[in-house]
């Protein structure tokens, strides 16, 4: 049997001063040493940059422990990061800028999720990997790629602690997000850790006196053997080849031998091999899933897979004073 590709999750981060010019704020950053862009640069075309960056270089905050089993520090870049710990010794940590968990590590186990080694620690770009999430637009759209819930802070709004500990982040409307997206709302993330578990609820709320609509997901990046991959779960459901663009139906299980970003309606719970790791991802509340792999349009393509809960089909719809959520959780 051929051994399993050892894999990493160390990200390279280093901190530049930033330069303002009339497009936002841009990373002077040097290049790292081992890179995971996409070759074909013209791929992120209407990626906004983000609205501001960070400079605490000089400083960091003090750790405040919550309750023993939730902790505020900081992480690469000085950036806020919350580390939870769960009774059974998994472990996660979450971001507060772009609200993304970027390290789950169960009781004894290697990190299920995975962050791409060209990750940016400086506010210059979302963090490329992890659990991070599209809100309010998945894709292409009117707006830019992927939303914007991603190049944000969130600010760390609830703790608990005892057998099942967890941490609420919370994403309001701000100048920047209103020029792209004029709606009056609330965004809550939740992230908690229970026996081998960690479960991730989104919640969106309307807070204004008229109806709006959005699509989304957790755009889920998993550590994995990328010929050893395999997807079950979507079996017999419709799907569109987004790069061939083609609809049919999804016909057995997927494995993954060139470049895949298709999307498959009406889906549930699905199982992931990584090639080391057997994965459950419970769906609650969310209507369809995304399978993606760049192939070799990104040097790193053999040590991840991204396998995402989403609502793309038919957009999510709150009514005013309502609100909308779902569920993924991931069990190794």
């Amino acid at each position: 049997m051929q051994k399993s590709v050892v894999r990493s999750n160390k990200v390279v981060a280093s901190q530049a001063s930033t330069a303002v010019s009339k497009q936002g704020l841009r990373a002077a950053a040097p290049a790292p040493s081992k890179t995971c862009a996409f070759k074909p640069v013209s791929s992120f075309k209407g990626q906004a940059v983000v609205a501001k960056a960070s400079r605490a270089t000089a400083s960091r905050r003090d750790m405040r422990v919550y309750a023993g089993s939730v902790e505020e520090t900081t992480g690469l870049g000085d950036l806020p990061m919350v580390k939870i710990t769960g009774d059974d010794g998994s472990v996660a940590e979450a971001y507060l800028f772009g609200g993304v968990v970027t390290s789950w590590k169960p009781k004894g186990g290697d990190d299920v999720l995975y962050v791409r080694p060209d990750a940016k620690f400086d506010k210059s770009k979302p963090i490329s990997g992890g659990l991070p999430h599209c809100f309010p637009q998945f894709g292409p759209g009117p707006i830019q790629v992927h939303g914007f819930a991603r190049n944000v802070d969130w600010e760390l709004t609830g703790t608990t602690d005892g057998a099942e500990p967890s941490m609420e982040m919370t994403l309001s409307p701000s100048e920047y997000s209103k020029a792209m997206w004029d709606k009056d709302f609330k965004a809550t993330q939740t992230i908690t850790l229970s026996e081998g578990k960690l479960t991730a609820t989104l919640k969106v709320m309307n807070l204004g006196s008229e109806d709006f609509d959005f699509t989304a997901s957790f755009h889920t990046y998993f550590a994995a053997d990328i010929e050893k991959v395999k997807v079950t779960g979507l079996d017999g459901l419709k799907m569109t080849d987004r790069l061939a663009e083609k609809d049919s139906t999804q016909e057995g299980d997927i494995s993954i031998s060139g470049p895949v970003d298709s999307v498959y309606y009406a889906s549930g719970d699905m199982g992931l091999e990584t090639g080391s790791t057997s994965v459950s991802i419970g769906s609650s509340g969310w209507t369809d899933a995304v399978v993606w792999s760049p192939w070799t349009d990104m040097d790193c393509y053999k040590e991840f897979v991204c396998v995402e809960n989403a609502v793309v089909e038919s957009p999510a719809v709150v009514p005013a004073g309502g609100e909308w959520s779902a569920t993924t959780t991931l069990s190794a």
